[in-house]
């Protein structure tokens, strides 16, 4: 027995219906899982906001520290090296002397040729 064009046509909406309403589950479905992602995924970036806040005051606290160390060694250095020049200069003054004269007259070669 043949179907009528009525029939299939009819046929053919419920099916499209059908079709249709499980698009729509479908989508439901989707959205809900997009949602619900996202909402884990908002909740991760603030654990990672929270986690990198604490790492960036941990390392500047560790930069302040070492900044500090730094500073004091090189103003020790600096005195040490003030001292050791000062007693060798005490102790050939005219030796010093010639050697301030022979880097004066380089560094005033070098800024005369610019």
């Amino acid at each position: 027995m043949q179907n009528s064009p009525d029939a299939q046509a009819s046929g053919g909406k419920v099916r499209d219906i059908k079709s249709s309403e499980d698009a729509s589950a479908n989508w439901s479905n989707d959205a809900a899982q997009f949602r619900k992602k996202l909402s884990a995924l908002e909740s991760d970036l603030k654990d990672l906001t929270k986690i990198s806040r604490s790492l960036a005051g941990d390392t500047l606290g560790i930069l302040k520290s070492n900044a500090g160390e730094y500073y004091t060694q090189g103003v020790e250095k600096a005195k040490s090296l003030e001292q050791d020049l000062e007693s060798r200069i005490k102790e050939s003054p005219i030796k010093a002397l010639l050697v301030a004269i022979g880097l004066g007259f380089l560094v005033g070669l070098i800024l005369r040729r610019r």
